[in-house]
C-alpha cells in the first residue's frame, strides 16, 4: 500500500523542483520496484527511472553499503545490522541476513517498535473496546473523538503507544 502513495509524492517532488528523473534503492529481486516504478510510469511517463540494484555494479547489500561509505552517504545500516528495512504508519518489516532463513528467529536489534517475548512485560495491560464506530467508521478512539478523515492516521499511532513495551504487534511473515 505504502509504494504507491511514496512514488506518487517523488513524482510530485520531479515535477516540483524540474527533475527529468527519480530513483529508488528496490533489489532486483522484490516486486517493490514494480509497484514504484508503474506508478512513476502511470503518473509521468517522460521521468526516468534509475534503479542502482539493476544498473550498477551493487550485487548486494554489503555493495551498496560500500558505495555509500565511498561517496560520504550516511546510512543507518551497517555490515553488523545490514537488514532492509521498511518502515511506515502500519509497520516495520525487516528483510535479509538471518532473516532469509525462516528457522532463525529475529535478534534483539530488530525490535524497534515492540519488545522481544523475554523483554515484554510480564503484567498485561488490557485496552478494552478502545474503540466506538458510527456506520462502521471508527468515531472515538479511547474517548478522544476522532474526525474520520484522520482516524487512520492518529489511531496506529495511538495504539503503538498505549502496546509500548509490549511483543503483542510481532509477528512473523513468509511468502
Amino acid at each position: 500500500m505504502a509504494r504507491p502513495v511514496i512514488a506518487k509524492a517523488m513524482v510530485d517532488v520531479a515535477k516540483e523542483v524540474g527533475a527529468d528523473a527519480v530513483a529508488h534503492g528496490c533489489t532486483g529481486k522484490g516486486n517493490d520496484q514494480v509497484r514504484f516504478e508503474l506508478t512513476f510510469y502511470a503518473l509521468n511517463p517522460e521521468l526516468k527511472v534509475v534503479a542502482p540494484w539493476r544498473e550498477w555494479d551493487i550485487t548486494g547489500r554489503e555493495d551498496a553499503i560500500e558505495y555509500a561509505k565511498k561517496h560520504n552517504v550516511p546510512i543507518p545500516v551497517s555490515k553488523k545490522s545490514i537488514y532492509s528495512r521498511d518502515r511506515n504508519l502500519w509497520h516495520l518489516s525487516h528483510e535479509g541476513d538471518i532473516l532469509e532463513d525462516p528457522a532463525n528467529e529475529p535478534k534483539e536489534d530488530m525490535y524497534m517498535m515492540s519488545v522481544s517475548p523475554e523483554n515484554a512485560p510480564s503484567k498485561p495491560e488490557y485496552v478494552i473496546n478502545p474503540f466506538s464506530f458510527h456506520k462502521a467508521t471508527p468515531v472515538v478512539l479511547n474517548k478522544y473523538s476522532l474526525c474520520s478523515l484522520f482516524y487512520l492516521y492518529c489511531s496506529v499511532p495511538f495504539l503503538l503507544n498505549l502496546c509500548n513495551g509490549s511483543s503483542l504487534l510481532q509477528c512473523d511473515l513468509f511468502y
